[in-house]
This record gives structure tokens, C-alpha cells and sequence, in this order.
């Protein structure tokens, strides 16, 4: 089992030795291929089974990740190699909620207040694990999915409704309340955003931010001001390197039109094949969330902290003082 808790990260794990094991475990591990101008990505897994020979060693797979990104033409980034295998075992997390609601009803005090003064935030950490896509080991972050077309962030409910009327499974993150884990392909995603952007159009360029009616024509008249270009090299017509030359001043207008298109302009102008619907799913309405069996549970799984400005606290810190050629330390915060 391993979560995400506050500002750290904590990992039970239980070792086997076996050979035949270690050469299988090439099967659990992938290398991330992420676009550079959007939050697409794809797994790329160290190896697969040779087919119809499970008792043979793995061999190493063909590549499924493209060569450039689908939705904005640009450059992958490559990363990993990550653990891509399911990084909970269920019948644990399931193990682990009945004996937390079993021992708040052992250890329940006179007045009926649990004994166990974090069980709400422990069974709502709990749920949120038990709850999460297993073979889904990465998520998107909704805020720099809308971010990345120019759009207002979406509301959690409408995301998970188009994917769940689409026919994919999504399920949040235990430790970001904003996070999607689907297993719907990255075009999916885009698709529902370019619905989305339909119905909302992303807002422009705030007035008060772009330049006034008369600097405009004079850039576009060239009336800015010139600047050396220097030269890295020898030019054809004789030119010493590093020698400086005015040239003709270019309108911001000629610069604006020869820059590559904006990433969300080429994310919204690619086509759609995703049909796209909005409408709350029926295991998403009034906020409540279905479980495996099917029954909806309302419980907190994202409490808030328990105090302001919860984190890391400073460490304790000594200071030296010398008398009489001793060396006496006092030690503060000693009670913390």
C-alpha cells in the first residue's frame, strides 16, 4: 500500500525472493512519455510476454508511445522508468476500513465520541484509495488540462460525467481532490474539452492588458525603434563576424504571424470523434460517490487540515555560547 498524506509519502511493502519474479518484473514497470505543450501522455512498458508463452521471459515490447504529440504537433518528453502496476492491494485497503470501523465501535466512550480521534480522516483516506482506478497509475490535473485551452477549470461533476457517458471509468486521486484518473486515451480528454470550450468560450485577452490604440499604429507602421543585428558568422557579402548592422524594424504584427500557433489554438482546431455529454451520471448526483458494490457512500474523503498553515515545522535550532573557555550549549524548542 502506498499513499500520499499531508506533505509526505509513506509506502508498506512486503518482500518475496524469487528469480523467476525478478525477470517478471519488467512487466510492472513503463517509461512516461509526456507532451511538452499539453498534459498528454502515454505509457510505454519495459516488456511484455512472448504470446502463448507466459513460462518464457519477457521480451521487450513494441512501441506504443507517438513519435510527436497528436493535439499539439509538439515534442515528446521522455521519463521513467515508474511503477505502473496497481500500488494498492484492495483486499488491505478493504482489511483496514473494517477494522477502523470495528474499533471505533469497541472504543467508544460514555458520551458516544470514538475513541480513535482520526478515524473520520482515516476511514475518508481509506475510502478514497478503495475507490481509485488500480491499473490507472497516473492522473490528470483538471486545473492545467483547462489551463492549457485558455479555459475556466471545470467543474469535477461535468469532467467525470463525459467520461463516465462515454464509456470510461474515472475515479480521483486520494491525495489531490482535483485529480482525474481515467483510462480513456488522451484524445478523449481533448475531446471534452473542445466540447467544452464550445459551450464556454474561453475568455480574451483582457483590454486593459493589450497596448494602446496609437502604439499599435505605430508598430504596424514600423516606427519602433531599430536594433543592431549582429552576426554569428561570416556573412556572403563579406561581413566579420560579430559585425553590427541596422536593419528594417518589423511590426509586432509580421513578428505575431510568423511564431508557431498557440498550443490551445491547435488543441480547439483539431476535429472531434468523441460524443461528448454533459449530464450528471446517475452514480454522480447530489455529491455522492459509488463504491465497488455499488452502494453510495457520503463521507469526507478530502478533510480539510486541522489547523492553518499545516506543513513541515521549523527545525530546532542551538545556539552556542562560550564562558570561561567551556562550551555551553542550550538546545531551544526542546519541549516540541
Amino acid at each position: 500500500m502506498s499513499m500520499g498524506i499531508d506533505y509526505y509519502q509513506r509506502v508498506w511493502v512486503r518482500v518475496w525472493e524469487s528469480p523467476a519474479e525478478v525477470k517478471r518484473s519488467a512487466l510492472k514497470r513503463a517509461m512516461v512519455h509526456q507532451s511538452t505543450q499539453c498534459g498528454s501522455f502515454y505509457l510505454q512498458p519495459l516488456a511484455q510476454l512472448r504470446e502463448g508463452r507466459d513460462d518464457l521471459p519477457p521480451v521487450p515490447p513494441h512501441c506504443v508511445a507517438p513519435l510527436v504529440c497528436p493535439e499539439t504537433g509538439g515534442r515528446m518528453k521522455v521519463g521513467g522508468p515508474i511503477w505502473s502496476a496497481p500500488i494498492h492491494d484492495q483486499g488491505i485497503v478493504d482489511e483496514l476500513l473494517r477494522r477502523v470501523a470495528a474499533y471505533s465501535l469497541e472504543s467508544s466512550s460514555a458520551d458516544g465520541a470514538p475513541m480513535l480521534m482520526t478515524q473520520t480522516r482515516v476511514t475518508g483516506l481509506l475510502t478514497a484509495m478503495s475507490e481509485e482506478l488500480k491499473d490507472c497509475p497516473l492522473y490528470y490535473y483538471l486545473p492545467d488540462i483547462c489551463s492549457a485551452v485558455h479555459s475556466c477549470t471545470m467543474p469535477m461533476v461535468e469532467f467525470q460525467s463525459a467520461l463516465l457517458n462515454a464509456g470510461f471509468r474515472v475515479s480521483q486521486f486520494h491525495k489531490e481532490p482535483l485529480a482525474v484518473k481515467t483510462d480513456a486515451p488522451p484524445h478523449v480528454i481533448w475531446d471534452i474539452m473542445r466540447e467544452y470550450c464550445r459551450l464556454h468560450p474561453p475568455q480574451e485577452q483582457n483590454p486593459a492588458s493589450q497596448p494602446s490604440a496609437e502604439r499599435k499604429k505605430r508598430k504596424a507602421a514600423g516606427m519602433g525603434k531599430a536594433a543592431p543585428d549582429v552576426h554569428a558568422a561570416v556573412g556572403g557579402d563579406g561581413d566579420k563576424v560579430g559585425a553590427a548592422r541596422p536593419h528594417q524594424s518589423v511590426s509586432k504584427a509580421e513578428l505575431r504571424a510568423q511564431r508557431v500557433p498557440d498550443a490551445s489554438v491547435r488543441i480547439l482546431s483539431n476535429p472531434s470523434v468523441t460524443k461528448v455529454d454533459f449530464t450528471i451520471h446517475p452514480t454522480l448526483r447530489n455529491g455522492l460517490h459509488a463504491a465497488a458494490d455499488g452502494n453510495k457512500k457520503r463521507i469526507a474523503r478530502f478533510p480539510p487540515n486541522p489547523e492553518a498553515n499545516w506543513g513541515p515545522r521549523k527545525k530546532s535550532t542551538t545556539n552556542s555560547t562560550v564562558e570561561s573557555g567551556l562550551n555551553t550549549n542550550t538546545v531551544a524548542n526542546v519541549d516540541k
